[in-house]
């Protein structure tokens, strides 16, 4: 009897193990990826695209807060009491296609927000440098909820595949005053 038992056991944990295997990506599949940057790895810059005199999705300017004992540093991996406007290099892999970008933010201010713009810029020699510039992604926070890292996605990107030949690709965020951004996320696909 002991030896029919063993089997028996054998036998379901075998087949357990098969349908388990049978769940995940076949052979050479893959499922998507994930490229996130800190928002404390973000560079602050003077103004950006999106934050200027002339062009400022927060109503106004928002000018950089600076750097002092109370503003622009990192507490626990959030970009504490900055603002203005911040960007940073990203690399994914050739031909990945992009599926979604993200912001994560505690943002417990009804009036500011945090937008972040996933951007693809050409490069070719003798291109007008007024050309080539094109936002694939924009995802803001909206609402107020104290104390808690909120995802917000943008999941309708503007030319997802990348080509790493002909373009560069960044980020930019622009904290319009309170929010604390956390990160930004890119999901792909190869």
């Amino acid at each position: 009897m002991r030896p029919r038992l063993i089997i028996a056991v054998s036998l379901a944990a075998f087949a357990v193990a098969v349908w388990l295997a049978g769940l995940g990506p076949a052979s050479g599949a893959s499922g998507p990826q994930y490229a996130t940057l800190a928002a404390t790895a973000l560079t602050p810059v003077g103004y950006s695209t999106h934050n200027s005199g002339s062009n400022h999705i927060c109503g106004d300017f928002v000018p950089p807060s600076g750097v002092s004992d109370t503003t622009n540093g990192e507490i626990r991996g959030q970009l504490d009491n900055a603002k203005g406007s911040f960007e940073g290099f990203l690399r994914l892999p050739e031909d990945a296609t992009v599926t979604q970008f993200s912001v994560m933010v505690n943002d417990a201010d009804m009036d500011d927000d945090v937008h972040a713009y996933l951007i693809r810029r050409n490069v070719a020699d003798g291109l007008d440098k007024t050309t080539g510039y094109l936002v694939m992604a924009h995802a803001a926070s909206d609402g107020a909820v104290i104390n808690t890292i909120r995802q917000f996605d943008d999941d309708t990107i503007l030319s997802p595949k990348i080509d790493n030949s002909h373009f560069a690709y960044f980020v930019e965020l622009v904290d319009c005053g309170v929010p604390e951004p956390f990160a930004v996320r890119i999901t792909y696909t190869t």
